[in-house]
């Protein structure tokens, strides 16, 4: 026994030495590449029994975990790259993290659920939408003999406080200063330099998306103007997903302009109240149907001044109410893409049909008799190949009162977007008719490089066509937001007076560069700066190059009814 024991403890050391030399021969484990989609890799082993787990990272879905249990969700949230700046480090320690709470209040699924793949990548849609959010992550872990999967969301902050500029189709612009992620809670407080058919005034707005701890999203604004000011309030259900059973929105917006008592000048005052209920039909693998019904009112007396350029009528009395009632169409079918824009970050794109139609069937104080208020939109993408894009849109909505139309436009939009070699390629079709606008819209909604090119009397017209085509190339990064490219660019216009006896059209072509101030996140606009040089023109169009500075939203802000755009 004593021999054995010996021949034993002889043999110890040599086994240990095997074993060390085993595991300094074994390949290291590498991480999942947090670009792919999904990826399957063992997870970080420090004993034998932990070597049988796997992680799998997406951030899009998981369909690797499909129908198993989830045992429990970790949140962790990351601060933001350090800023390539002297004392980013002070910096740095000034931001405050976005809390685990308002990361978790985006997700669909919760401990106990199974993985759900629809809820899992409309997760990280969410995410991705929010603005104060860089990226977005989540990680499935399995153990072999464990039952379900732990799943680990991780999110990087984006610099939350910064300056932006907005266009709107409404006629106005913003400059603002704006805090997205208030304390990490994802509320929004903003300051607003805003200008309005050439006037300039101020404002603040705030935004809650979890009103005193509820399931109530809020958003208020003012501005003040030297001769008047604005106002907007709404108040809603936060929407959890396309597949909620029900909502409620209301929306309410007041505006006023008044010239000082020695001129005369514009004289508007707009109040409309919305109140909009949606309640969901069905669902199938193409989208989700729901019907909307509520009620909407809306008071307007518009006095043009005399030296406004206009093509509708100068003065416009509307007191209207009445009892909507309509349908609307949303995709729950998503692709991505990364080639759109800079830094290559993914772009959602919704591949089913989508549209909303609102009809307002009620009375008009003024003249006595009954009104109709339409609101229509509805629009389609396709990923005809690797690398393209093609988007079309339409647009129409109106009052009709004593049988004709006003306050009316019919509008289309076509786009088709190409990957190329550093950049893009970008081709845009448009058409827009005007039916007896308000004398407050002074512009056309269409998006037109023609426009600075035009007399300031042809800008606005009945009728307008457009067509446009751009080679944009990406130059240099300005920061992580933001990066710089250049373009060369032609296009054309033709705009006239359907309605008058003997019509007056305009019509010029151009060709020009430019540079572009580019987003690496979506949601953003892009500035531009172009010089431009008309090549085909009317004998009202001088024929000399001109500059121009202006925003392109980003083009999925316009994809809605009209009547949506009214508190944005």
């Amino acid at each position: 026994m004593p021999t054995r024991l010996r021949l034993l403890a002889a043999a110890i050391p040599a086994l240990l030495s095997a074993g060390a030399a085993a595991r300094a021969q074994a390949p290291a484990v590498q991480a999942p590449d947090a670009s792919a989609p999904n990826v399957a890799v063992p997870a970080d082993s420090g004993a034998a029994a932990s070597a049988a787990c796997q992680t799998i990272s997406s951030r899009t879905s998981l369909h690797a975990l499909a129908g198993r249990s989830i045992r429990a969700i970790d949140i962790v949230t990351l601060a933001p790259p350090p800023l390539p700046v002297p004392g980013a480090a002070i910096v740095d320690r000034l931001h405050i993290r976005t809390r685990e709470g308002t990361v978790r209040r985006q997700l669909l699924f919760a401990p106990g659920d199974t993985v759900d793949t629809l809820a899992v990548a409309e997760s990280m849609r969410r995410l991705r939408r929010q603005r104060y959010l860089l990226d977005a992550e989540v990680v499935g872990t399995i153990c072999r003999g464990a039952e379900g999967v732990d799943l680990t969301v991780t999110t990087r902050d984006e610099w939350s406080t910064k300056p932006s500029v907005q266009l709107r189709a409404s006629q106005t612009s913003n400059i603002s200063l704006t805090e997205r992620n208030l304390l990490g809670t994802g509320r929004e407080a903003s300051a607003q330099l805003r200008s309005r058919a050439g006037d300039i005034g101020v404002g603040v707005s705030l935004s809650d998306p979890w009103l005193l701890g509820t399931r109530v999203a809020a958003t208020f604004g003012v501005s003040s103007f030297h001769d008047g000011g604005e106002m907007y309030l709404t108040l809603g259900s936060r929407e959890r997903s396309v597949l909620d059973r029900a909502s409620a929105l209301l929306e309410m917006a007041s505006t006023t302009r008044r010239p000082p008592a020695d001129s005369a000048g514009d004289q508007f005052h707009r109040t409309s109240a919305d109140l909009l209920l949606t309640r969901r039909l069905a669902v199938t693998r193409f989208g989700v149907s729901a019907l909307l019904f509520g009620a909407e009112g809306e008071r307007a007396a518009l006095t043009a001044g005399p030296e406004s350029i206009l093509i509708g009528p100068e003065r416009v009395d509307r007191e209207f109410a009445g009892v909507s009632l309509g349908a609307s169409q949303r995709s729950v079918r998503y692709d991505t893409l990364t080639w759109l824009l800079p830094k290559s970050p993914i772009v959602d794109i919704p591949l089913s049909y989508e549209g909303e139609a609102l009809f307002a069937v009620g009375g008009d104080g003024v003249t006595g008799g009954p009104a109709l208020h339409a609101d229509l939109w509805s629009g389609k993408a396709w990923i005809p190949a690797p690398g393209s894009l093609f988007i079309a849109d339409l647009w129409g909505s109106g009052y009709l009162r004593a049988g004709d139309w006003e306050a009316a436009t019919a509008r289309a939009a076509v786009g088709y977007y190409r990957a190329a070699p550093r950049g893009a390629w970008w081709f845009r079709a448009a058409g827009e008719r005007l039916l007896r606008p308000d004398p407050d819209i002074r512009a056309l909604a269409l998006e037109d490089g023609v426009a600075r090119a035009l007399p300031e009397r042809f800008r606005l017209a009945e009728a307008a066509l457009s067509l446009s085509a751009e080679r944009s190339v990406h130059v240099h990064s300005l920061s992580r937001s933001w990066f710089v490219d250049a373009a060369a660019f032609g296009a054309g216009t033709s705009r006239w007076d359907a309605a008058a006896p003997s019509p007056e059209q305009v019509t010029a072509g151009v060709v020009g560069v430019g540079l572009r101030l580019a987003p690496t996140k979506v949601g953003r606009g892009i500035a531009r700066l172009d010089v431009g040089l008309p090549v085909v023109a009317s004998a009202d169009v001088r024929r000399r190059p001109y500059v121009a500075i202006a925003l392109t939203p980003w083009m999925g802000d316009g994809r809605r009814r009209d009547g949506r755009e009214r508190t944005r």
